[in-house]
């Protein structure tokens, strides 16, 4: 990272609160270990900076809680990218939470055959969704086990119904808990928060 005269942010952030910001959004949506270790070493550069003005300095403390905690929104990214999930409402009061799988990745079903799996599980931060239909499964075995597990691949999406009290809140948090796995080694389990906003005709 460079150090310009003026590394702070003003109405337009620092060209290193951007850089910053880029490689905390790549760490999130690859596997090259690179882009963390290259966006952490930047924050570190500035850190005595931020301690003295942090209000001086949003864009990179927004950097930071991405690379720590995962971007906000509808759209999230899991397994380093191998996993992009997004959520939306729509007009008759539905969530439909989708879920997009790489090439050889995939999530345990809702109902795991083995009680010790984690399970994949939509959910509310707050309230409780109604009707939650999960697709089909797939059994399929693994090359590293015996038994048959219950999966999903590719692509599926979720689908539930908003409680009445939710029904006009403008934005409403919804969560995913997954655990993504391919046929050699599974990833530490994930649990992501998405913001999802009212439809609007």
């Amino acid at each position: 990272m460079v150090r310009p005269k003026d590394i702070k942010d003003n109405a337009m952030p620092s060209a290193n609160a951007l850089a910053v910001t880029v490689l905390a959004l790549l760490s999130r949506r690859t596997a090259n270990l690179e882009y963390a270790d290259k966006a952490t070493t930047a924050l570190a550069a500035f850190t005595a900076d931020i301690n003295k003005q942090p209000t001086s300095y949003t864009r990179l403390l927004s950097a930071a809680a991405i690379l720590n905690n995962g971007q906000t929104g509808s759209v999230q990214y899991a397994a380093k990218g191998a996993v992009t999930i997004r959520a939306k409402r729509t007009v008759n009061n539905q969530v439909l939470v989708s879920i997009l799988l790489k090439p050889g990745w995939h999530i345990n079903a809702s109902k795991p055959l083995q009680d010790a799996l984690i399970a994949t599980k939509i959910s509310l931060a707050r309230g409780k969704l109604s009707h939650v239909i999960y697709p089909p499964v797939i059994l399929k075995k693994l090359s590293f086990g015996q038994q048959k597990l219950a999966l999903y691949e590719n692509q599926l999406t979720v689908q539930a119904t908003l409680p009445e009290a939710l029904k006009d809140k403008p934005m409403i948090k919804v969560q995913v808990q997954l655990q993504a796995c391919n046929d050699k080694h599974c990833l530490a389990p994930e649990t992501l928060m998405l913001e999802v906003f009212k439809f609007v005709s």
